[in-house]
């Protein structure tokens, strides 16, 4: 349009030209030749029509300048609004480049969200693993826990109708293992404790924000470590309390021969109603060991579903992900297209290809925007279902510490049970040992009974758990033993029939011997 008008313009002027030319030419030719009134006729007739046309001309040179103006005036408007429509297009062009800018920083910052939340899954997944191992040793622990009963009901078995005239070196022994025991329980006892401030330390409150998984992250990293080591030091100590068992077991097997047949009938029948309290005990115990294990098999299970739970929540991440993608192609295609189109409407620019671009540009943005508000919908509903998920994961963490832990407290109260009924085991043979020894040794039992050294009554009793006594002599214990199985008050008549075991020289028992500490 613009090339039109220009043609029209310079043609008019053109025009202009060569009229102001033919006038000038034609006042010459008035100048030169006078008027007179000798002139004839036709010469004042054809300066009449020469005048005549000059005013014509002079008339029509008058309009075409002013139309020459007007189009003017209407070329100044035409450029002015190109230049305003163009300035209105860079503005929105820069709004668009900014609005992918600032589209490609919330993308950026999706998958930085999604491969932090990837690497919690990893973490909570490695902490489950760990979780799984644990409940797998405390399994193993309890079968150890479950064979040592076993071995201790065969033990039952084979110390029926035993009859023993020293069983004192066994008791020592028995005594020995014992406070190794309770040094062993007060030492795990102070680790658990040690784990526990640790734990409350460093586990956190709840799931931390975005900006905190790191530290998160390397907190539950250092965690592990220590929980790690600590079962490490539990199962050392474990092995260690096996070897002193089967260590004390072998002894007893050893130091503790079979009856000939010189029981007398209530030694035997007391002997008899111990091992039967034993056996229930056993039982129970059983009976413990069982429903722990149902609980391990229950554990297993929500493991299973946890790890369900993850592979189902990694497919949902890799669906969202192509979905990313398939939005940002789509959202490059737009954008390529809209440069494509905005440099043909530079190239060629009119009043319908402006309109057209402008519909084109409404039409871009208005499915940029439900475009992007597709891709917020659908990133803040990963959000909070990735949230969700980890609070749930987190929830089924703490729920399995806390099954670890209480297996754990179980696993101590059976091995607190065992060492019980190792205690009323082994005071049941010394009561049945009493009952067959002859009147000397047994006064001489009954005066070390009434006095006890003084490194016994510093002792703690682990039944009744307090200071003065030991497990021998606690009043629980004397209460459920029979009273069959209480000691006979005999005098002693004859001291060189007591015979030591552990110097192998009469005249004292194994208890009393002064080389006892040199021995063991």
């Amino acid at each position: 349009m613009n090339f039109v008008v220009l043609d029209r313009l310079s043609s008019a002027d053109a025009r202009r030209y060569e009229m102001e030319d033919l006038v000038a030419v034609l006042e010459n030719q008035l100048r030169s030749h006078p008027s007179s009134r000798s002139d004839d006729a036709s010469a004042t007739a054809s300066s009449s029509a020469t005048l005549i046309d000059n005013e014509a001309l002079r008339d029509q040179v008058q309009y075409l300048q002013r139309k020459v103006s007007n189009l003017e005036d209407v070329m100044q408007e035409n450029h002015a609004k190109s230049e305003r429509e163009e300035n209105i297009i860079r503005e929105k062009l820069r709004r668009y480049k900014e609005k992918e800018e600032s589209i490609k920083k919330e993308l950026e910052d999706g998958r930085t969200e999604l491969d932090k939340a990837v690497r919690a899954e990893d973490t909570l997944k490695g902490r489950v693993q760990e979780l799984e191992e644990a409940l797998r040793e405390s399994t193993v622990a309890l079968e150890n826990a479950q064979a040592e009963i076993e071995g201790l009901r065969g033990d039952l078995a084979n110390y029926e109708g035993l009859d023993d005239d020293s069983p004192d070196k066994s008791l020592d022994h028995a005594q020995r293992g014992l406070n190794e025991r309770a040094r062993l329980h007060e030492e795990i006892t102070r680790l658990k404790q040690e784990l526990d401030d640790a734990r409350k330390e460093r586990l956190p409150a709840d799931f931390l924000p975005d900006n905190r998984q790191l530290a998160t992250d390397e907190t539950f990293q250092a965690q592990l470590l220590i929980e790690r080591a600590n079962t490490q030091e539990f199962r050392q100590l474990a092995e260690q309390r096996m070897v002193e068992l089967e260590t004390l077991r072998k002894k007893l097997n050893r130091d503790l021969p079979l009856s000939n047949g010189r029981g007398d009938p209530s030694s035997s029948s007391s002997s008899k109603h111990d091992s039967s309290a034993s056996r229930q005990e056993i039982t129970g115990l059983k009976h413990i060991v069982q429903e722990l294990q149902k609980d391990n098999l229950a554990i297993v299970q929500q493991n299973k579903v946890l790890t369900a739970e993850n592979k189902l929540l990694l497919s949902e991440t890799e669906k969202l992900r192509e979905e990313i993608r398939s939005l940002e192609d789509n959202f490059e295609q737009s954008l390529l297209r809209e440069e494509r189109e905005l440099n043909l409407g530079d190239s060629v620019l009119s009043s319908s290809d402006a309109s057209s671009l402008q519909r084109a540009l409404n039409e871009l943005r208005a499915k940029q925007e439900v475009e992007l508000e597709q891709l917020r919908k659908r990133h803040a509903d990963a959000e909070m279902k990735s949230a969700r998920v980890i609070h749930d994961l987190n929830k089924e963490v703490s729920e399995l510490e806390t099954l670890v832990e209480s297996k754990i407290y179980r696993e101590d109260e059976l091995e607190r049970e065992v060492d019980r009924l190792k205690d009323k085991l082994s005071r049941g043979q010394k009561k049945s040992s009493k009952s067959s020894i002859d009147p000397g040794e047994a006064r001489l039992r009954v005066v070390s009974d009434q006095g006890p050294p003084p490194s016994i009554q510093g002792d703690v009793c682990e039944i009744c758990e307090r200071p003065g006594h030991d497990i021998f002599s606690c009043d629980l214990l004397k209460e459920e033993v029979p009273k069959k199985l209480q000691p006979l008050k005999i005098n002693v008549t004859d001291p060189s029939e007591m015979y030591c075991e552990d110097c192998e020289t009469h005249g004292h028992l194994s208890k009393d011997c002064p080389h006892s500490l040199d021995v063991f």
